[in-house]
């Protein structure tokens, strides 16, 4: 019985590191999203062999997202159901009156409206034993707020209110588990914008390394709960 991958934000750093540590897993299916870097999945020879489907959508977009689900296979029982959701979008500082309730909105579609209706149609379909879903946050849950990044915070505040309500859905289920990482920032094209000053006290050396480290435990390990921050 083969599994099934769906992965959000899988041409971002993490996605493409992830999907270079699952290259292996030749028998398991995989639904990757993309915005606009399909190219670097395409071109990526370690993972040619993957039965991957790779859709390119814009999450701040409803519709878009209802399109994604379409592609997830409610006809075929899977093993096990990884959900991988790496939501992410590029930063950029502003004073608060320079921000639009679009941009707001925008955030909260791509962070948690997203992971809302994907697994509001994993648990309709219910075509599997297991469903383990690990979540990309960030350490600003964690009184991190970064002055200027208004519509990512409430974003990732959205994420975070999704996840716990979640957990407690799920508190007693031997077939559902849910888990959050929550990395510092490190460099990434999500960072490209954001001043110097900022960039320099970054250091990525390890971050994203343990982040997979941190998934492919989670995926392994019938958990629930596990809020992981990694530093």
């Amino acid at each position: 019985m083969s599994n099934l991958f769906i992965i959000t934000g899988a041409s971002s750093c993490i996605g493409i590191e992830l999907l270079n540590n699952l290259s292996k897993r030749k028998k398991d299916n995989f639904i990757l999203q993309v915005n606009k870097n399909k190219k670097k999945i395409k071109e990526n020879k370690k993972i040619t062999y993957l039965n991957k489907k790779i859709i390119s959508c814009d999450f701040s977009i409803q519709k878009n997202i209802n399109l994604f689900t379409a592609n997830i296979n409610k006809n075929f029982f899977y093993n096990n159901i990884y959900f991988i959701h790496l939501p992410s979008s590029i930063i950029t500082l502003k004073k608060t009156q320079n921000y639009s309730p679009n941009q707001i909105n925008s955030q909260i579609m791509i962070q948690a409206i997203s992971l809302l209706l994907i697994y509001k149609n994993l648990l309709n379909n219910n075509n599997f034993n297991k469903l383990k879903i690990v979540i990309i946050n960030s350490e600003i849950i964690d009184n991190k707020i970064i002055p200027g990044t208004l519509d990512y915070s409430i974003g990732k505040y959205s994420l975070e209110a999704l996840y716990k309500n979640i957990l407690f859905d799920i508190r007693n289920s031997n077939k559902i588990f849910v888990n959050s990482i929550y990395p510092t920032m490190f460099n990434s094209t999500l960072t490209t914008n954001i001043p110097n000053y900022l960039k320099d006290k970054i250091n990525n050396k390890e971050i994203i390394k343990n982040i997979i480290n941190k998934i492919k435990y989670l995926i392994k390990n019938d958990v629930s709960c596990k809020d992981i921050y990694i530093k």
